[in-house]
């Protein structure tokens, strides 16, 4: 079976509400993006993003995987492998 490096990255996201329906401008969020942390295992890196999964298992018809979280490139700040 396949080993996943684990990672360590911090990468920035828009901010907004989750809830839905109108809003008073007075609540609404600092427009700025936000700074995330994801740890995970790096499955795959391409030319535009990384993707991340939490873990895994193997199965005669192939890999079942969970958390899988996609984060483009132009937006990571930094990625390091963790030991």
């Amino acid at each position: 079976m396949k080993k996943y490096k684990p990672v360590y990255v911090e990468w920035w996201d828009s901010s907004g509400l989750a809830e839905i329906g109108w809003k008073h401008e007075t609540v609404l969020p600092s427009s700025d993006p936000v700074l995330c942390v994801s740890v995970g295992l790096l499955y795959e890196k391409t030319s535009k993003a990384i993707r991340l999964i939490g873990g895994y298992y193997s199965q005669p018809s192939g890999l079942i995987v969970d958390c899988v979280q996609d984060i483009p490139l132009v937006v990571i700040k930094r990625l390091r492998y963790l030991k």
